[in-house]
């Protein structure tokens, strides 16, 4: 039975005036105050127990509402973050008559040595129907390409990773050539995360220019007019084969979260866009 406020004071009330009784007997005659101890105990230990335990119960209980609840906003929040990034993909010109696969980036590794890959982890493999050397790509335009698969995640190697080449188009002009993050013999140093432009003899390139995808065999490992990033500086001519140029990629690799692998198109054309997401 629930106690009163007025009934759970009487019983503070009389557990302080028996302990202060116990307290001052024992202080004068610790002998005599054994039994007396004893039965205050006896009487005290049921009134402590409906007082307090109740209390730690509700303090328990409350504090499992407080971390559920916490839970339950991380959630919606991330919950509401993939759906935004997620209608940002399949809406963007990236995405455009194209099928793919969503998936979120779970791990990043990057490129500490010299011929070493600069990776990242998605939630998202073949039992989604992901293949090796497909064309990955965000919001703002290209990401990389698949190299290993698994059945619940594949690793893809990002355009800025060294050793990755992508045949190119610069928008303006048409003129093609290839993107590289290891810039070749005679070009000058690039800052981090920009990549090398390199076109078939002298094309023609500008600063501001954009820099599209030029396409695959069979759209493996990269599909076709998919953006690269922007021109930021033209290297003066030293005698390379090509004339060079710094590019800016579109996509920033340090802040990925929802990406697409693109799907081949079904025989009979393409489809819209994917609207599920990767395996976890």
């Amino acid at each position: 039975m629930a106690l009163t406020p007025r009934t759970r004071r009487r019983l503070v009330v009389g557990g302080v005036v028996a302990s202060l009784a116990v307290l001052a007997v024992d202080t004068a005659a610790p002998s005599v105050t054994d039994p007396v101890r004893s039965a205050v105990a006896r009487a005290v230990t049921p009134v402590q127990e409906r007082l307090t335990l109740p209390a730690d119960n509700e303090a328990d209980r409350l504090r499992r509402q407080r971390d559920e609840a916490r839970r339950a906003l991380a959630r919606r929040g991330d919950d509401e973050q993939l759906r935004r990034g997620l209608g940002d993909l399949l809406g963007s010109s990236a995405a455009a008559d194209r099928r793919v696969v969503p998936a979120r980036v779970v791990g990043f590794t990057p490129a500490t040595a010299a011929g070493e890959r600069q990776l990242v982890t998605i939630d998202a493999g073949s039992r989604d129907g992901i293949r090796a050397h497909q064309t990955v790509i965000a919001t703002q335009g290209l990401v990389g390409r698949t190299v290993t698969v698994r059945p619940t995640s594949a690793d893809v190697e990002l355009v800025t990773s060294p050793g990755a080449v992508v045949g190119a188009r610069v928008t303006r002009s048409r003129a093609i050539g290839s993107v590289a993050a290891t810039p070749g013999p005679a070009v000058p140093a690039r800052r981090p995360g920009e990549v090398t432009l390199t076109l078939v003899e002298l094309g023609d390139v500008r600063t501001g220019d954009q820099v599209r995808t030029l396409g695959s065999v069979d759209d493996r490992p990269y599909v076709r007019d998919v953006v690269i990033g922007r021109v930021v500086g033209v290297d003066p001519d030293r005698g390379q084969l090509g004339r060079t140029a710094r590019v800016e990629p579109a996509v920033d690799v340090g802040s990925l979260d929802v990406v697409g692998v693109v799907q081949p198109a079904p025989a009979d054309g393409p489809r819209p866009a994917a609207t599920g997401t990767g395996s976890s």
